[in-house]
C-alpha cells in the first residue's frame, strides 16, 4: 500500500534542479505528442532540499502527467529558490475542472473529469500529497482562475 511504502522514506540532499530537468526530458516525447512546449522558468543554479530523491521524481511525474493529461492549450511550469524553501509550480489550462473540484483534487481516489474517470484511478494527486507529507514539503497553494489550474508545492531546504 502506498501509504505504507511512503513511510520508510529516508531524507537526504537532493538537487531538485536536476531532479526536475530529469523529468521534463523524460516526458519530451509526451509534450511532442500532445502539442505543447511547456513554458519554463528553471535556475541556472542547483537548489537543494532536504527530501529523498526517488519521491521527488515521482512528485514531478505526477505532477507533470496530470499536467498532460489535462491540459489542451498549454503548460507552464517554474522551479524557484524561494530562501528557506524551494517552490515548484505547474499550471495548465483545465477546461472540465470546476471551482467546486478543485478543493477535491488531493482526495484518495477523486477525478475532476469524470468523462476520463475510466481508467484514471484519482491516485496521482493524493500519492504528491503522501509523499510530500512524508519528505517535509507541502502543498503551497491551489488555484484555479480564467480556466487555469496551479499547483504551488514547497520544499523544506537543506
Amino acid at each position: 500500500m502506498i501509504e505504507d511504502s511512503c513511510n520508510k522514506l529516508e531524507l537526504e540532499p537532493v538537487d531538485v534542479t536536476a531532479v526536475l530537468t530529469n523529468c521534463l526530458f523524460e516526458n519530451y516525447a509526451l509534450f511532442e505528442k500532445k502539442g505543447i512546449e511547456p513554458e519554463s522558468c528553471l535556475p541556472d543554479q542547483c537548489i537543494m532540499v532536504n527530501s529523498n530523491a526517488q519521491a521527488m521524481e515521482r512528485i514531478f511525474q505526477n505532477l507533470i502527467q496530470n499536467a498532460l493529461k489535462f491540459a489542451n492549450q498549454g503548460i507552464s511550469i517554474a522551479l524557484l529558490d524561494e530562501g528557506t524553501h524551494g517552490s515548484f509550480t505547474i499550471s495548465n489550462d483545465a477546461e472540465n475542472l470546476t471551482d467546486a473540484d478543485v478543493g477535491h483534487l488531493f482526495e484518495r481516489f477523486y477525478s475532476a473529469d469524470k468523462s476520463r474517470a475510466f481508467g484514471n484511478t484519482g491516485l496521482g494527486l493524493y500519492i504528491v500529497k503522501l509523499l510530500l507529507e512524508r519528505t517535509q514539503g507541502s502543498v503551497g497553494s491551489i488555484k484555479f482562475k480564467n480556466g487555469w489550474f496551479t499547483i504551488k508545492i514547497l520544499f523544506a531546504k537543506e
